[in-house]
């Protein structure tokens, strides 16, 4: 039986792989996940400097959120 937070976990999960603007960093675990917003219109020009400090920024944002 899942305890309500691996459960959350998963549910992110499902939701961040299926999502065509998030990358998932790292499998789930209960304690740690990772995933990355990279509109899929820009996923292709992630590595330029000025869209990566786009992206990070925003990807701060999205971390500081959910905390």
């Amino acid at each position: 039986m899942l305890t309500m937070q691996e459960s959350l976990v998963l549910q992110l999960h499902e939701l961040v792989r299926e999502h065509p603007d998030f990358e998932v960093l790292c499998s789930p675990s209960p304690y740690f996940y990772r995933f990355r917003y990279v509109p899929s219109g820009m996923a292709e020009r992630q590595d330029e400097p000025e869209l990566r400090t786009l992206l990070d920024r925003l990807n701060q944002e999205i971390v500081e959120t959910l905390q």
